[in-house]
């Protein structure tokens, strides 16, 4: 029997990624590296009606996977991770492997904020490089704009019309160009094969907050009393969930008053939790 498992990811308070910006709830595809499909009568800027993807199923489970390479047991990595991680060493038994990692601490999140004082990063730091607290300094210092708020050099900019991006306030930011192709603008990376290859490995799917934040914060795998309501209509493509088929419209009922699965963009279904509400929060 699967259970729910709760995951929490480093960068979930981040920001979208290329061509996925303006898809909110299809960040797991990217990270997937699925091809994304859309119809003939589709516009091309138009978020994709579904993905072709590999199949983590056939991967030997008592190997790590990242990035199409294989590592054993004990292979440590450090290049290519997500903001935050400073290593991860592949882990486990049997035939449930994964990546153990170790994350970055700031000095910072240790001692109450000075508010007074500039906080600067790096487009790839997680931790500030500086801090700067003098007055006559801070005040020349180069300024961005966005959604109506005002930066310095050094500030990271999480716009919340682009949640999957972060940026940083410098000279080449350049609030009219598109975020994709800001140089000032990386994609996050909310490291899902990293983290929770075994779970789509079982079938399980992506929960996303309803608040349009980026990453998906947890998996929900099958239960025996999830049910499957056939809303939708019989199609070509559909979603899979554990070892069940949805149709598109179809719903997974959960026992969860605050959770809605449903198949919307094949091949996989997923989850939106709500966390806005009096009830669920």
């Amino acid at each position: 029997m699967f259970t729910v498992k709760l995951v929490v990811f480093v960068c979930a308070v981040a920001s979208f990624c290329g061509a996925f910006h303006t898809c909110p709830g299809h960040k797991h595809y990217e990270e997937m590296k699925c091809t994304p499909i859309r119809d003939k009568d589709e516009p091309k800027d138009a978020c994709p009606s579904r993905y072709e993807c590999p199949d983590f199923k056939v991967l030997d489970r008592t190997k790590c996977h990242l990035d199409g390479k294989q590592f054993s047991l004990g292979n440590e990595i450090s290049n290519s991770l997500p903001t935050c991680t400073s290593s991860c060493t592949c882990d486990g038994s049997d035939d449930e492997f994964g990546f153990s990692c170790k994350f970055d601490e700031c000095p910072e999140a240790k001692s109450a904020p000075r508010f007074d004082c500039v906080y600067q990063f790096t487009i790839d730091s997680c931790c500030s490089t500086n801090l700067l607290c003098d007055k006559a300094i801070i005040e020349k210092l180069p300024r961005c704009w966005s959604d109506g708020h005002e930066y310095v050099k050094g500030n990271l900019i999480y716009s919340p019309n682009a949640p999957c991006y972060k940026c940083l306030c410098d000279e080449k930011y350049d609030n009219k160009t598109d975020i994709s192709q800001n140089p000032s603008c990386n994609p996050v990376q909310c490291g899902i094969e990293l983290h929770q290859l075994s779970y789509l490995q079982l079938g399980c799917i992506p929960v996303y907050f309803n608040d349009g934040l980026c990453c998906p914060f947890e998996f929900k795998c099958p239960i025996e009393t999830d049910m499957i309501e056939a809303k939708g209509i019989k199609s070509e493509h559909v979603c899979k969930y554990g070892n069940q088929t949805l149709n598109i419209g179809d719903v997974i009922k959960t026992t969860d008053p605050c959770l809605e699965c449903s198949c919307q963009t094949p091949p996989m279904a997923q989850c939106v939790r709500t966390i806005t509400t009096e009830k669920c929060h």
